[in-house]
């Protein structure tokens, strides 16, 4: 299974380092799964992970950064994922934006979002 952990933050603490435990865990526990990371270029969380899973950074500049939906949807139709976790609430706002074409079929969001765990029309 191939799974996208889209985390925005570009410091080490908090949720970010929240994903650094999970990813850890789950590339040593599972270790047959594809886990990508997807983050902003120079987060902490990069080097962090990139001896571990698959890192993607993105030119990811924020919440007026309107052309990051965009950039995201490309990437879900790229790679291609089973699973797309949001690990934030800016990751959230973003995949409401821009719900990939097809390119998954399910979708985890936390961090206080309000977007559904499942997108309609989805099978």
């Amino acid at each position: 299974m191939k799974v996208l952990h889209v985390e925005t933050g570009r410091h080490l603490y908090g949720g970010a380092l929240q994903v650094r435990f999970l990813l850890d865990g789950l590339a040593a526990g599972w270790p047959a799964d594809e886990h990508v990371l997807v983050c902003p270029r120079d987060a902490a969380i990069a080097a962090a992970l990139r001896d571990r899973v698959r890192v993607v950074e993105l030119p990811l500049g924020g919440d007026l950064d309107l052309g990051a939906a965009f950039r995201l949807r490309r990437l879900f139709a790229e790679e291609r994922p089973d699973l797309v976790h949001l690990h934030s609430r800016r990751g959230a706002d973003l995949w409401a934006r821009s719900p990939p074409a097809r390119s998954t079929s399910r979708s985890s969001c936390h961090a206080g979002s309000t977007t559904p765990s499942r997108v309609p029309g989805w099978p």
